[in-house]
């Protein structure tokens, strides 16, 4: 009973894949053709490949470098500038100054040049030699490296003991022009009538 019923079986699954249809069928190509070369005709000889025309490479130029700085060309020294003496700078100073404000002060004020009434330096070793302004001397040490234009005299002093001969042995004879010049600055001022803060 079992083998008759085993065998049932296999016979329905057979009938049952046998009824799916298989696809055998060939995929389409394309005839040969058959067409029979007769005696004498020329056998055909496949064309020959023409091989491409080889481009060149394009040349690449060589990366250029750095370009190079020419020097910086080193000026020559300047030969130094030899300094006048101690008393020439104070006279050619007084000189350039007062050459200097005869032009400027009619352009700049409307008004002439009149020079400083008194022009002279002091040693405050010698009581004798300290200037009076309006009148009064004042104690020593107020002499002592010091410049200054009184206003009263009209007149421009400085110590000509410690104060000049040290500026003038430090840093030469501009820097004695330029302290005349700072108090020509206030007779200007005075002249100009600017009264307002002075340095």
């Amino acid at each position: 009973m079992r083998v008759r019923l085993a065998l049932g079986l296999v016979v329905a699954m057979l009938a049952s894949a046998c009824s799916q249809s298989l696809d055998v069928s060939t995929p389409d190509v394309a005839p040969l053709d058959t067409t029979a070369v007769e005696p004498g005709d020329a056998t055909p000889v496949p064309p020959t490949p023409v091989p491409p025309t080889p481009v060149p490479p394009t040349p690449v130029p060589p990366t250029p470098g750095p370009t190079p700085v020419p020097p910086t060309p080193v000026p020559p020294t300047p030969e130094p500038v030899p300094q006048l003496s101690f008393d020439d700078a104070i006279r050619l100073s007084q000189l350039d100054i007062e050459a200097y404000w005869e032009r400027r002060l009619p352009e700049v004020y409307g008004i002439s040049f009149e020079p400083v009434a008194a022009f002279d330096g002091y040693f405050p070793s010698d009581p004798t030699t300290l200037p009076s302004c309006g009148g009064v001397v004042a104690p020593v040490v107020e002499y002592e490296e010091n410049a200054f234009y009184c206003p009263f005299d009209d007149a421009i002093s400085w110590d000509n003991e410690v104060l000049f001969p040290s500026l003038y042995s430090t840093y030469g004879d501009f820097a004695v022009a330029l302290v005349l010049a700072h108090e020509y600055g206030h007779a200007i001022q005075e002249r100009a009538r600017e009264l307002g803060p002075t340095i």
